[in-house]
């Protein structure tokens, strides 16, 4: 794995100046958000999305505290309840690979790509990342994939947990460089789209929230 270097802490970082990977995945799958927004009209699409990127959000926290030692805050719905019991369901058969915990929810950086993200969790080898869905969806994999890059981490593994059913699904997967290099031709559109439409806003995320969410169009925000 090829990579220029990488870097766990930014003290002073003026995270305006970075690009995160969340940011440049959900710029090239607008397409399909807007066509769900189109279908449901605006106030429903935003009435699900507040919803399902607090039970995500909700979820994501729980997981942290409890690998971290704390105490989780209660998570409210049904919905975040079922994707907790789903995580506890795979966490007992991941006991040995959970005793390996390298960083929770920590930032990585390229400095000379100017690009960040947050895995949810690293371990010996790995990088994990949870998702609160109905499905896994191509997003994922190139999110993961680019977290793998970024951490100088060879394989990853994407945990679904269902929101319905309480059930969760792994998705176990090598770096791969192809990935990478097509994640690279996106955030090189990306950034040509930022210059052209004059787009001005700062990358600065809003912690957790951002980090660990997208719209999609199953009709509802998946994390």
């Amino acid at each position: 794995m090829s990579r220029p270097e990488i870097s766990l802490t930014a003290p002073g970082l003026d995270f305006a100046a970075y690009d995160r990977v969340t940011s440049v995945l959900d710029w090239v799958s607008r397409g399909e958000l807007l066509n769900w927004r189109g279908k449901v009209g605006n106030q429903e699409a935003n009435r699900v999305s507040k919803k399902a990127l607090k039970r995500g959000t909700e979820v994501h926290a729980w997981i942290a505290d409890l690998l971290s030692g704390r105490k989780p805050k209660k998570v409210s719905g049904f919905e975040a309840e079922n994707a907790i019991q789903a995580w506890k369901e795979w966490a007992d058969l991941n006991e040995a690979s959970l005793k390996t915990v390298r960083t929770i929810e920590q930032r990585v950086f390229n400095h000379s790509l100017c690009l960040m993200g947050q895995p949810d969790l690293a371990a010996a080898g790995e990088i994990f990342d949870w998702k609160v869905s109905k499905r896994i969806r191509w997003p994922h994999l190139w999110q993961a994939n680019e977290y793998c890059w970024l951490s100088g981490i060879s394989r990853y593994r994407i945990v679904r947990l269902d929101p319905d059913l309480g059930i969760f699904e792994e998705l176990k997967k090598p770096y791969n460089e192809d990935r990478h290099e097509a994640f690279l031709g996106a955030l090189k559109a990306y950034r040509q789209w930022k210059l052209d439409s004059g787009e001005t806003k700062g990358n600065q995320e809003d912690a957790k929230e951002e980090e660990h969410s997208s719209e999609s169009a199953d009709g509802k925000v998946e994390t």
